[in-house]
Parts: C-alpha cells; sequence; structure tokens
C-alpha cells in the first residue's frame, strides 16, 4: 500500500515506469506506491501527474483536474449518464475493481456498473456482522444453529436460513450471491457441494 506523503508536481527520474510484466505496467504515484495500468493506456496516463489517496479502506489513483480529483479509474473507463427507473433521475455510471485492489487498473479489472452492482462486489462490514464472511451473522440467541445468513437484493433481505458452522453459513451466502449478483457477487470462497441443511 503506498505511503501517502506530500510531495510536488516534478518530474524525477523516479518517476520512470517500470517495465510492463506479462501485459502490466507498474506506474509509479507522486507520493509513493504504484498503480497497475495496462500498456495501452500509458500514453494517456503519462499526461498527468498521479497520486495515491486513501478513501474508506481503499486507495485509488488520482489526479487533479480544475482543482477537482479525477480518479484514474474513470479516465480509462470513461463517463456516461445513464437513467435510473427506480429513483427517476440520471445518474453518473460507477467503476468497479473486480478484485477489489482500487490500486490495480488494467484494462481486465475494470468494468462499468451501478451503484448496486459496485454494492454487490463490496466485502461488506466485517464488524457490524460479526463474522470474517459477508453474509454471515452470529446470532447469540440462537444457541443450536448461531450464524444467520442474509442477503440484500434489490433493497430486500433475503433469508438464507441458519447453519451451524461460520463456514457453512459462507458457502450458503456464495450459493444465493451467485444466483442473485452473477457476476458482480463477492464470494467468500469457491463455491462447494453438499450445504449443510438450514433451519428456517
Amino acid at each position: 500500500e503506498p505511503q501517502l506523503n506530500p510531495s510536488n508536481d516534478s518530474v524525477t527520474p523516479q518517476d520512470t515506469p517500470e517495465a510492463p510484466v506479462a501485459d502490466i505496467v507498474l506506474w509509479p504515484l507522486k507520493n509513493g506506491g504504484v498503480t497497475k495500468i495496462s500498456p495501452s493506456d500509458v500514453d494517456a496516463v503519462a499526461q498527468r501527474v498521479w497520486r495515491a489517496v486513501r478513501i474508506a479502506n481503499h486507495t485509488y489513483a488520482h489526479t487533479t483536474i480544475d482543482h477537482k480529483r479525477f480518479y484514474l479509474h474513470r479516465l480509462i473507463c470513461g463517463d456516461f449518464r445513464y437513467w435510473d427507473e427506480a429513483k427517476g433521475k440520471w445518474r453518473t455510471n460507477n467503476v468497479d475493481h473486480v478484485d477489489n485492489d482500487g490500486l490495480n487498473n488494467t484494462r481486465g479489472n475494470l468494468r462499468n456498473c451501478t451503484p448496486q452492482e459496485n454494492q454487490r462486489n463490496s466485502v461488506g462490514r466485517p464488524i457490524a456482522r460479526r463474522s470474517r464472511f459477508k453474509g454471515a451473522n452470529f446470532c447469540k440467541n440462537a444457541k443450536s444453529r448461531p450464524w444467520r445468513v442474509t442477503i440484500t437484493v434489490n433493497g430486500r433481505q433475503i433469508h438464507g436460513g441458519y447453519f451451524d458452522s461460520e463456514d457453512a453459513a459462507a458457502r450458503r451466502y456464495d450459493e444465493l450471491a451467485i444466483k442473485y449478483f452473477g457476476e458482480f457477487a463477492k464470494l467468500n470462497k469457491p463455491p462447494v457441494t453438499g450445504i449443510e441443511e438450514s433451519k428456517c
């Protein structure tokens, strides 16, 4: 993770990007660290000085345009507007990092998405749910099967059952996430067979 240190915009020898490895270029950030980009984006990225910024437990590469912060992933994916039927208004697209690494800005790791799809690929809130797995919640009052599974789909919470173990609950969430979220499902671990029976 980059160390965020103050610096100016002057170009120095250490700003030279490292050679591409397996179609990935490691581009240096002015305040420390690197971001990954695809070779096809080198010319566009070279037009600006990029820095790392930490936002909500993620680190992103950004520059400044007209005194406003502009993210590298938006330079690569572009901006467009779409009509949100549910909200009845125009929205600007989100950009999702498939592997949740905000500094991996290679073409294969970025995809345009809606805010809902972006949230589906997030890790959630481990502290609030008292579990290391997304979708698994510890219920102290359910002593025989204390691990409850929930998943939120289009604003509606769906109950996925109670399980004996945290791992079993995680596998059940993965099953539901694949069903409802498809390619945007953030999985706890690869899906397996033999899911334990739940208690409704």
